[in-house]
């Protein structure tokens, strides 16, 4: 299944996100893709409000590759591939043991990631129309292996 939305607004990209996480299913991956300034951290935002996570805590974890959000709702993890140059850093990062625990992970720069297949996965691909417009086109589908 596709849908594709126009965002105005970072508010409205967050707002996108938090309806997309409230169908998710546990130990979904929801993998985003565009380029920089898209909007990738703040669609991630929304998907972990939607989990009962502050907005003041989600930040983009570029530095870190990983956060992970704890909340009663229940917890997101949340990668930032952009400084991935090598998938052995992956493995070291315990990327697969991650994103096997069966809660909700937020994956930016998700092409730089090998995802296991048969994964429930969403991918969301946000497009940059001009400097406040942006176009998110959402697919949700099963990660295949190569046939």
């Amino acid at each position: 299944m596709k849908e594709c939305f126009q965002s105005f607004s970072p508010e409205e990209t967050m707002e996108i996100g938090q309806r997309l996480a409230s169908s998710l299913e546990q130990g979904s991956l929801v993998l985003l893709y565009g380029d920089l300034g898209a909007g990738k951290s703040v669609f991630a935002r929304g998907v972990a409000l939607f989990f009962g996570v502050s907005e003041s805590e989600v930040r983009s974890p570029t530095f870190t590759l990983l956060n992970i959000y704890d909340s009663p709702a229940g917890s997101v993890n949340h990668f930032d591939l952009y400084r991935i140059e090598d998938p052995e850093e992956l493995f070291q990062l315990g990327f697969d043991e991650h994103i096997e625990e069966g809660i909700v992970s937020v994956i930016e720069w998700a092409e730089k990631a090998e995802i296991p297949p048969g994964v429930p996965a969403v991918k969301v691909r946000m497009t940059i129309v001009d400097d406040t417009t942006r176009e998110i086109r959402i697919e949700r589908a099963y990660v295949h292996s190569g046939c």
